[in-house]
């Protein structure tokens, strides 16, 4: 496995992990709320703002993106997910 900062041309790798992982959490989140989480996140300037307020690594197995966690800049981590 491959631990980097991610970058930009990483936002399409980091979208699809977070759907796939939204997506199969059908026991923890409803229908409604799978939606909302899902539609805020479709548009590139989510995933960029993302990427200039916070620190975020992308793991890589293969050459292929497996999954990613952010940290605000107090250390907190703000979104962490993972190809299911």
């Amino acid at each position: 496995m491959i631990l980097r900062k991610a970058e930009v041309n990483d936002i399409t790798a980091m979208t699809a992990v977070f759907i796939s992982a939204v997506e199969a959490s059908a026991t923890h989140y409803s229908a409604m709320q799978r939606a909302a989480l899902v539609t805020g996140t479709t548009r590139q300037s989510f995933w960029t703002d993302l990427l200039h307020r916070e620190h975020v690594i992308a793991a890589f197995e293969l050459g292929k993106l497996i999954g990613f966690c952010s940290f605000s800049s107090r250390g907190e981590i703000t979104m962490l997910y993972v190809h299911p």
